[in-house]
Protein backbone atom coordinates (compact mmCIF):
# COMPACT_ATOMS: atom_id res chain seq x y z
CA UNK A 1 0.00 0.00 0.00
CA UNK A 2 1.50 3.24 -1.16
CA UNK A 3 -0.05 6.95 0.13
CA UNK A 4 0.52 9.70 -1.53
CA UNK A 5 -0.57 11.82 1.45
CA UNK A 6 -0.87 12.22 4.97
CA UNK A 7 -2.19 9.61 7.14
CA UNK A 8 -3.11 9.82 10.70
CA UNK A 9 -3.51 7.03 13.24
CA UNK A 10 -4.85 7.48 16.56
CA UNK A 11 -5.67 4.75 19.23
CA UNK A 12 -8.03 5.04 21.79
CA UNK A 13 -9.31 3.62 24.70
CA UNK A 14 -12.89 2.83 25.02
CA UNK A 15 -14.25 5.25 26.71
CA UNK A 16 -13.26 7.90 23.90
CA UNK A 17 -15.10 5.59 21.27
CA UNK A 18 -17.65 7.28 19.36
CA UNK A 19 -20.76 6.41 17.52
CA UNK A 20 -19.34 5.39 14.70
CA UNK A 21 -17.70 2.25 15.78
CA UNK A 22 -19.91 -0.82 16.51
CA UNK A 23 -19.85 -4.25 17.11
CA UNK A 24 -19.71 -5.45 13.09
CA UNK A 25 -16.44 -4.46 12.62
CA UNK A 26 -14.80 -1.47 10.87
CA UNK A 27 -16.63 1.87 9.32
CA UNK A 28 -15.16 3.49 6.23
CA UNK A 29 -16.03 6.49 5.04
CA UNK A 30 -15.74 10.19 4.25
CA UNK A 31 -15.99 11.63 7.49
CA UNK A 32 -17.82 15.00 5.66
CA UNK A 33 -20.67 13.25 3.57
CA UNK A 34 -21.24 9.95 6.05
CA UNK A 35 -21.59 12.65 9.17
CA UNK A 36 -20.21 9.90 11.62
CA UNK A 37 -17.54 11.97 12.40
CA UNK A 38 -19.46 13.47 14.47
CA UNK A 39 -17.77 17.33 13.78
CA UNK A 40 -17.86 18.11 10.20
CA UNK A 41 -16.98 21.23 10.51
CA UNK A 42 -14.13 20.13 13.07
CA UNK A 43 -12.99 17.98 10.20
CA UNK A 44 -12.90 20.04 7.56
CA UNK A 45 -11.26 22.81 9.54
CA UNK A 46 -8.77 20.28 10.34
CA UNK A 47 -8.38 19.19 6.96
CA UNK A 48 -9.76 15.33 7.44
CA UNK A 49 -11.37 14.29 4.34
CA UNK A 50 -11.54 10.42 4.69
CA UNK A 51 -11.83 8.22 8.43
CA UNK A 52 -11.88 4.66 8.59
CA UNK A 53 -12.67 3.28 12.15
CA UNK A 54 -11.43 -0.20 13.26
CA UNK A 55 -12.72 -1.65 16.51
CA UNK A 56 -10.01 -3.32 18.97
CA UNK A 57 -11.89 -6.31 20.37
CA UNK A 58 -11.07 -8.98 22.43
CA UNK A 59 -13.38 -12.07 23.40
CA UNK A 60 -16.61 -10.12 21.58
CA UNK A 61 -15.45 -6.94 23.63
CA UNK A 62 -14.79 -3.76 22.80
CA UNK A 63 -11.30 -2.26 24.48
CA UNK A 64 -10.33 0.65 22.01
CA UNK A 65 -10.41 1.51 18.40
CA UNK A 66 -7.95 1.86 15.89
CA UNK A 67 -8.92 5.78 13.82
CA UNK A 68 -6.95 6.57 10.48
CA UNK A 69 -7.78 9.66 9.15
CA UNK A 70 -6.53 11.03 5.49
CA UNK A 71 -6.31 14.19 4.35
CA UNK A 72 -7.99 13.88 0.54
CA UNK A 73 -11.36 12.20 0.04
CA UNK A 74 -10.55 8.06 -0.48
CA UNK A 75 -12.38 5.33 -0.32
CA UNK A 76 -10.66 2.64 1.04
CA UNK A 77 -10.50 -0.96 -0.89
CA UNK A 78 -11.49 -4.28 0.93
CA UNK A 79 -7.80 -4.77 0.80
CA UNK A 80 -6.45 -1.69 3.21
CA UNK A 81 -9.38 -2.61 5.90
CA UNK A 82 -8.35 -5.94 5.94
CA UNK A 83 -5.34 -4.83 6.35
CA UNK A 84 -6.43 -2.28 9.38
CA UNK A 85 -8.50 -4.95 10.91
CA UNK A 86 -5.33 -7.11 11.68
CA UNK A 87 -3.34 -4.31 12.86
CA UNK A 88 -6.34 -3.57 15.32
CA UNK A 89 -6.63 -7.24 16.10
CA UNK A 90 -2.74 -7.49 17.01
CA UNK A 91 -3.12 -4.33 19.15
CA UNK A 92 -5.89 -5.93 20.50
CA UNK A 93 -4.13 -9.27 21.41
CA UNK A 94 -1.09 -7.22 22.64
CA UNK A 95 -3.00 -4.46 25.27
CA UNK A 96 -4.92 -7.75 26.76
CA UNK A 97 -1.32 -9.49 27.01
CA UNK A 98 -0.14 -6.34 28.87
CA UNK A 99 -3.48 -6.21 31.19
CA UNK A 100 -2.66 -10.18 31.78
CA UNK A 101 0.61 -9.52 32.64
CA UNK A 102 0.34 -6.64 34.97
CA UNK A 103 -2.81 -8.38 36.69
CA UNK A 104 -0.54 -11.76 37.40
CA UNK A 105 2.59 -9.26 38.61
CA UNK A 106 -0.41 -7.84 41.40
CA UNK A 107 -1.42 -11.13 42.21
CA UNK A 108 2.07 -12.43 42.63
CA UNK A 109 2.86 -9.77 44.47
CA UNK A 110 -0.27 -10.44 47.01
CA UNK A 111 0.74 -13.68 47.73
CA UNK A 112 4.16 -13.38 48.12
CA UNK A 113 3.42 -10.41 50.54
CA UNK A 114 0.75 -13.11 52.31
CA UNK A 115 3.65 -15.89 52.85
CA UNK A 116 5.64 -13.17 54.06
CA UNK A 117 2.98 -12.19 57.03
CA UNK A 118 2.61 -16.17 57.32
CA UNK A 119 6.41 -16.46 58.02
CA UNK A 120 6.48 -13.47 60.16
CA UNK A 121 3.37 -14.15 62.31
CA UNK A 122 4.94 -18.02 62.70
CA UNK A 123 8.38 -16.48 64.06
CA UNK A 124 6.31 -14.45 66.55
CA UNK A 125 4.58 -17.80 68.46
Amino acid sequence: MFYEYPLLVFIESYSQLFLGVHDDGPIPGDGLSDGFAGYQEEAEEGGIYSIVSVPFSVKGRIIGVLRLYTSQPRNFSQEEIGFFEALAEMGALAIENARMHEQLRKDYENVMSDILMFIRYRRSI
